[in-house]
């Protein structure tokens, strides 16, 4: 089973500034990915788990892995990262992994 999913990873987003907006710098800041994943983490928080994020094993094209920033422990392989998964924006792929209540699921495609 193949899950593809909304997940937000840290990347160099272009911002122009100055009087003529003619001043080009680089801000980190969150954006969505379309892209498969090959496993779903519930995230632990005082209390229970955190009912509006997931956490998942994203994979990451090369070309995309060059514009992602953020800390190098987060990259499992050159090709996976940890990313977020909010998960109002992936209700019905989330579905069955919500309803089970397990804490993790491997959801890679298996040969």
């Amino acid at each position: 089973m193949l899950t593809v999913l909304r997940v937000e990873v840290p990347k160099l987003v272009p911002i122009t500034y100055g009087k003529y907006r003619n001043r080009v710098t680089y801000e980190e800041r969150d954006t969505e990915l379309v892209t498969s994943v090959r496993a779903l983490r519930r995230i632990e928080k005082a209390g229970g788990w955190d009912e509006e994020r997931i956490e998942a094993d994203a994979y990451i094209t090369p070309g995309e892995a060059r514009q992602i920033e953020g800390r190098r422990s987060a990259w499992k392989t050159p090709e996976i990262r940890t990313c977020i998964v909010h998960v109002s924006k992936n209700r019905k792929s989330l579905a069955g992994f919500l309803a089970s209540g397990d804490r993790e699921w491997d959801v890679s495609e298996k040969p």
